[in-house]
């Protein structure tokens, strides 16, 4: 159906592409104003109504506009939140419930939410969850070296050694398989040892992180006294002119 008037006519068609933005586009008020303003497939309308509902279309999609900045901006921040919510249950999940490593985490953890608050370009730039991440990994592994090294006495392996070594109907297999014992008990004590200095380390790492954060920046220099002792200076140094004339 047209609307005839004496002025000139335009006639606007919705097309495809306009029914998909309409459909896909939620945001998108400028598309959605146009497709509604064309619902037949054959509108005529003036010029001047015609550039009133551009108009209107135009400032509604310049606020739309405008608004998507901050709303993706907020949508990103809340989905890294989660994700470093995630993150962080992960790792206390990982380690046992009761012990020294949930302890040290849990302390950690404070200092990095600190250090976050106080200096975030810096805990970026270091990326203090992947130290996390690490302390975590550590700490299991050094939980691992330990129990290798509670699974054998070296006081009794010792022992039992001297013992098959002095007995010459000792059965060799036992004596080597003791021996063989021993050497594995060396080398997991090596390294439970390797793995609590690279504990001690990391967290020594997060600790002077959070130590130089908080520590406050060199004052800044106030001349506010020297200044009025020069102002005094010279007061005085007027009046002792003044007198002698």
């Amino acid at each position: 159906m047209a609307i005839e008037t004496p002025s000139v006519a335009i006639v606007v068609r919705a097309t495809p592409a306009m029914v998909r933005s309409s459909r896909t586009t939620v945001v998108d008020v400028g598309a959605l104003v146009v497709a509604t303003a064309a619902l037949s497939t054959s509108l005529v309308l003036p010029v001047g109504l015609f550039g009133l509902i551009a108009s209107i279309a135009l400032l509604g999609f310049i606020a739309v506009k405008a608004g998507a900045t901050p709303l993706r901006r907020a949508l990103t921040e809340s989905s890294i939140r989660r994700a470093r919510r995630l993150r962080r249950d992960a790792r206390e999940r990982a380690l046992p419930r009761e012990g020294s490593g949930r302890d040290a985490l849990v302390e950690l953890t404070q200092l990095v939410d600190q250090i976050e608050a106080d200096d975030p370009e810096l805990a970026r730039r270091i990326d203090l969850e992947a130290l996390l991440d690490r302390h975590v990994e550590l700490g299991l592994t050094y939980e691992r070296a330990l129990r290798a090294v509670r699974l054998a006495n070296r006081i009794q392996l010792e022992r039992m050694r001297d013992s098959l070594r002095s007995d010459p109907d000792a059965n060799a297999s036992r004596l080597e398989l003791c021996e063989r014992r021993l050497e594995c008990l060396e080398q997991c004590e090596a390294k439970a040892e390797q793995l609590a200095d690279e504990l001690a380390i990391l967290g020594d790492m997060i600790r002077l992180i959070a130590q130089r954060v908080a520590c406050p920046d060199d004052p800044i220099r106030d001349d506010t006294i020297g200044h009025h002792l020069a102002e005094f200076d010279e007061d005085d140094a007027a009046r002792r002119q003044l007198a002698e004339l």
